[in-house]
């Protein structure tokens, strides 16, 4: 297989090749995409985490679900601690579905960076369980707006639409409640005026405007 000698090539040069290209250079092979599939899959774990991640974003793009895929991917997620790979295996297991991932997801929902957290929340919205829906409830309040926002829409995606409306007065939290009610309006689960009714005018001394990332903004300012 040349193209697996010139993965190994690449891995081991010191000139910097672009990730993009040679993610179009996997999707554009036009041999036996099995034949490839297997000799990657069995060659993985020596490669660098810049090319298994590579690889990874390639299987994520054809929806590469072999069983032996998803669990080389499992086993990345689960016991790496490259962040770039790890976002990599999260975003694999939003393309292939497969729930033994959902614990290892959880789990980067809690991580201590941001971008694990984000991606965690976007992610787990297609998975719709009554656990991962109170996972997802808990992160609006997160301290990150990315996280918050994530959180957000993959909770409304699995919430029943009254139990949304009833949930507004219930939320204590600030920036949560307000992203609540922001991404309800943009999913046309509330109105417009609805969502602005609902909004207070001012409240702790600043002005609430109507984008939850510009009040954020506003609010660490002062």
């Amino acid at each position: 297989f040349l193209v697996l000698e010139a993965l190994d090539l690449i891995d081991n040069s010191d000139h910097y090749f672009n990730d993009k290209i040679l993610i179009d250079f996997l999707d554009g092979f036009m041999g036996d995409k099995v034949l490839l599939n297997e000799h990657l899959i069995n060659k993985m774990d020596s490669y660098s985490n810049r090319l298994k991640r590579i690889i990874i974003e390639y299987f994520s793009n054809n929806c590469v679900d072999y069983e032996e895929v998803k669990l080389k991917v499992l086993y990345y997620l689960s016991t790496s601690e490259d962040k770039e790979l790890l976002i990599a295996s999260i975003k694999y297991f939003g393309k292939v579905f497969d729930d033994m991932a959902l614990i290892y997801i959880v789990d980067k929902l809690n991580a201590e960076d941001w971008e694990l957290r984000a991606v965690s929340a976007k992610v787990l919205g297609q998975y719709k369980n009554e656990d991962i829906k109170q996972e997802l409830f808990e992160a609006l309040r997160d301290e990150n707006y990315f996280v918050r926002y994530n959180s957000v829409f993959s909770y409304i995606g699995m919430e029943d639409e009254k139990v949304l409306k009833d949930s507004i007065d219930k939320i204590k939290d600030r920036f949560a409640r307000h992203m609540l009610i922001y991404a309800m309006q943009s999913r046309g689960i509330i109105s417009f005026q609805e969502y602005s009714n609902i909004l207070e005018p001012v409240v702790e001394n600043y002005t609430v405007v109507l984008n939850p990332l510009v009040e954020e903004v506003a609010h660490n300012d002062n």
